[in-house]
């Protein structure tokens, strides 16, 4: 997809706003992100994998994230909001975009377990993941800085 600046909405710095469908895209594009979510009163941000995948039954993707028993279960075990961000950029000529998703989490159970463990989700610290997470794209943002080095980074 070519992106044409020339018709993009820009925000208070200049950055392109992107729609949700962009946004959606480029979540496709990337395998790792971080998770923020709050902690006895103390703000979190964790690296993770994940998948953008819809879950069965829903319309909406979620951002799918594997894991063991830990913060981040018992987060979404309690129904907790998340934030979850993932970005790329090139450094060279400091381009680049960023995805915001804000949503509710909860805990894959049942048949949807069973359905995100067949998911192409591999984290690289957690070898044997016996949990599955998902975060709902009800609230999803992103923006897209500077101007691309070459054709591969035009999502």
């Amino acid at each position: 997809m070519h992106v044409d600046l020339t018709a993009a909405t820009l925000d208070h710095n200049g950055m392109q706003v992107l729609a949700r469908p962009e946004c959606l895209h480029l979540l496709t594009s990337v395998h790792v992100g971080r998770v923020g979510l709050v902690v006895n009163d103390t703000p979190v941000i964790l690296p993770v994998n994940f998948v953008l995948a819809n879950p069965p039954e829903e319309i909406e993707p979620s951002v799918v994230i594997a894991g063991t028993d830990g913060i981040k279960l018992g987060a979404a075990a309690r129904g907790s909001a998340m934030a979850f961000e993932t970005d790329e950029y090139d450094a060279f000529p400091h381009s680049g975009w960023s995805v915001l998703v804000q949503g509710d989490a909860r805990v894959l159970e049942g048949p949807e377990h069973h359905w995100a463990a067949a998911l192409p989700l591999r984290p690289w610290a957690i070898r044997h993941a016996t949990h599955y997470v998902a975060i709902a794209t009800d609230v999803i943002s992103g923006r897209r800085f500077g101007t691309p080095s070459h054709p591969s980074h035009h999502a």
